[in-house]
């Protein structure tokens, strides 16, 4: 796209006149907010930057500044996912009706592609790389980004009206709005950083905002199997569709030893379930929620078959690292709240030494002993958040309980009770001791290779 075309379609949707020079000032200095300032930089548009954390020199730093001379001579505020909401300098831009937009809904404006929004509390990374890998095998241009790891506003400009944003969607991101996005999917709402949102019913709330931007020409896709993310299904302005493992529905589901397509328009079979390699009711889950969008995108049946045969979990989404006297160790660092930490559990076969733990997102653990399959004998903590966690368990519970100062000891303790699985399964964030979940997957694999030499 032109530069000068980005320029004005950042106007209009601000209310600004693209006449002139425009400043922008991003709030966060991390992946996102970084390359949003590039975007609006090839577009003319100035950026000063703000951010409380440590972060490599920027030419107009402003961080520190009190929120006045912060957005002094500023035209609009790009916020980037990490940067709270309740900060002084984002209250103080709300206050003064500054301008302000999501790095997400940034990319939004400027994307001239196709655009596939994926939310939910879990498995969004699997969805997306899913879409993805199958729209590419039918020979689509498509690009996965968003909070799978590259930033829209790294793509958006760059893609042809023919190719595909397929763009994973938080809820931070989702605090600004949503995406004008041709397909949306809603995978499930279970509770979750309840530190930011501050209650569950607000962060529904948010989640809900996916679809905000949509018109009656777009198509919005819901897990009919989770109660709480269908219901939103009643509240939304364009087409309905669903997907589900137990039920028949208007979209994709499971009939027998088949996956079904019904689009309205009759009920065929797409290909047999056998062609699901992913392990697990939640990625079988994942899996028609890729098919239903895929469909609505003209996808041909074989085309999402072969994707659904030859796709691989995103690395550390219950990733089977090696097996060591006997016990089979799993990397599943993605998971970063209780429900996907439940289903990682469910998936296991035989029993287990679970090892969890990590940042304190206010999470309550009152149901997560209850709700752990049998087989599920040993559970180690190991992080911020190993007090919440211990102090939830009933006095009755068969599953020995330890605690750990560090990831090694709690590996090699795991590793001592010989269970058939060892499972590393945090049911939280990772930013007690980790940038990410990704560094810390990658600890948990060093200290694995090292330990198992």
């Amino acid at each position: 796209m032109m530069c000068e075309d980005i320029k004005i379609k950042i106007a209009a949707r601000l209310g600004l006149s693209a006449d002139g020079d425009l400043r922008a000032l991003i709030l966060g200095a991390g992946t996102s907010g970084v390359s949003a300032a590039k975007m609006l930089g090839r577009a003319g548009i100035s950026c000063a930057l703000y951010d409380d954390v440590e972060h490599d020199p920027w030419q107009d730093d402003r961080s520190g500044m009190p929120p006045r001379e912060a957005a002094d001579g500023i035209d609009f505020a790009v916020i980037s996912p990490s940067f709270p909401p309740a900060h002084p300098l984002s209250v103080y831009l709300k206050d003064s009706g500054v301008p302000s937009v999501s790095e997400v809904a940034l990319a939004d404006i400027v994307c001239r592609a196709r655009k596939i929004a994926v939310s939910g509390t879990n498995g969004k990374t699997t969805t997306v790389s899913l879409i993805t890998h199958i729209l590419r095998i039918a020979g689509a241009d498509a690009r996965a980004v968003g909070n799978i790891g590259a930033p829209y506003t790294s793509e958006a400009a760059d893609m042809p009206k023919y190719g595909v944003a397929v763009v994973e969607v938080s809820s931070f991101m989702l605090e600004s709005g949503g995406i004008d996005a041709d397909v949306a999917v809603l995978l499930n709402i279970t509770p979750d950083h309840l530190e930011r949102h501050g209650s569950f019913a607000e962060y529904a709330k948010t989640k809900a905002r996916l679809f905000e931007r949509q018109t009656a020409d777009g198509c919005a896709v819901f897990n009919a199997d989770d109660a709480i993310a269908a219901a939103i299904a009643d509240k939304v302005r364009s087409r309905t569709y669903f997907f589900s493992v137990s039920d028949k529905c208007r979209g994709a589901y499971v009939d027998g030893a088949d996956i079904v397509f019904d689009g309205g328009d009759g009920a065929r079979v797409v290909c047999g379930l056998d062609r699901v390699k992913l392990v697990g009711t939640h990625n079988l889950s994942d899996s028609l929620a890729a098919v239903a969008v895929c469909k609505l995108f003209g996808v041909g049946d074989e085309a999402i078959a072969t994707g659904l045969a030859t796709f691989h979990a995103p690395k550390y989404r219950l990733e089977y690292l090696r097996t060591y006297g006997g016990t089979a160790i799993f990397n599943d660092s993605k998971s970063t709240n209780i429900d996907c930490t439940i289903k990682a559990c469910e998936a296991m076969k035989g029993t287990t030494a679970l090892v969890v733990g990590g940042y304190d997102k206010r999470l309550s653990y009152h149901n997560f002993f209850s709700r752990l399959p049998s087989g599920v004998r040993y559970l180690v903590c190991c992080g911020a958040n190993s007090d919440a966690i211990l102090e939830c368990a009933p006095p009755d519970t068969p599953i020995r309980l330890y605690r750990t100062a560090t990831l090694e000891r709690a590996v090699m303790l795991g590793l001592s009770f010989g269970t058939d699985n060892l499972l590393f399964s945090p049911s939280t964030s990772s930013y007690d001791s980790y940038r990410n979940y990704e560094e810390r997957g990658r600890h948990f694999e060093q200290i694995v290779r090292t330990f198992c030499a």
